[in-house]
């Protein structure tokens, strides 16, 4: 937005400067200062429309390069519980739903011993008697968790505007022929979104951090020349 804010500053200023040659510009009877303003109000409005000024009120979106340490540290990990009774490890999906990277890791690796698996969101928690066999299940998922070529993801975090990380908030991908409905944000505000749809202009992200007033971001285009982006999303409230 700071952009925009430069901008219609930077009208106001040139209004400011023009009133210094007012005595001259009287010179002209066609020109007055009212005159004068009114033009420049006129031509403030399709400006401002064209910087997106219409978007004051929308979340920020700034696009981290995908190889950049901040976008690394937003990819979600293998937890291995080192203290539990029975041995446990739970995997957080990037790219692929996280149910069906358990049920093709179980049909490959066919562990005999007792499971027990809980799902929420895109991380899964594994209790397996066997530790040689939920190795084998976290290794299998993890990779297997890759980006098919002709599929988008968008990964990110979500921020307060105070730059602080917010968890449990949905988030939907709005778009002009689909809609990608929903994913939630992890303990540390970052989340991972397969999508689904066709490249373009005019998608969204929906943030539904308080579910009575969801946000929409700054409008955003699907590239097949950029298939994965990251996204830092910064709520204005």
């Amino acid at each position: 937005m700071a952009y925009q804010v430069f901008l219609i500053l930077l009208l106001g200023a040139a209004a400011g400067a023009a009133t210094l040659y007012l005595p001259r510009l009287r010179l002209s009877p066609r020109i007055s200062l009212r005159a004068l303003l009114a033009v420049i109000a006129i031509l403030s409005l399709p400006l401002a429309y064209l910087t997106h000024w219409r978007y004051y009120d929308r979340a920020q979106v700034g696009w981290l390069q995908i190889d950049s340490p901040q976008a690394q540290r937003l990819l979600g990990e293998v937890e291995i519980a080192a203290d539990a009774d029975t041995p446990t490890a739970a995997y957080t999906a990037n790219y692929v739903d996280v149910r069906l990277l358990y049920q093709q890791a179980e049909s490959t690796v066919r562990p005999g011993g007792a499971l027990q698996v809980d799902f929420d969101n895109d991380r899964v928690v594994i209790q397996c008697e066997n530790r040689l066999e939920l190795q084998a299940l976290v290794a299998q998922m993890k990779q297997a968790d890759r980006r098919r070529p002709d599929q988008f993801v968008i990964r990110g975090i979500v921020v307060d505007r105070d730059g602080l990380p917010i968890s449990g908030a949905a988030i939907d991908l709005i778009g002009p022929w689909s809609l990608e409905n929903f994913f939630r944000t992890r303990a540390d505000g970052s989340f991972s979104m397969p999508v689904n749809a066709p490249e373009g202009d005019g998608y969204a992200l929906q943030i539904r951090a308080d579910q009575n007033h969801p946000i929409l971001t700054t409008p955003f285009s699907l590239d097949e020349k950029e298939r994965e982006r990251i996204a830092r999303v910064r709520l204005p409230r």
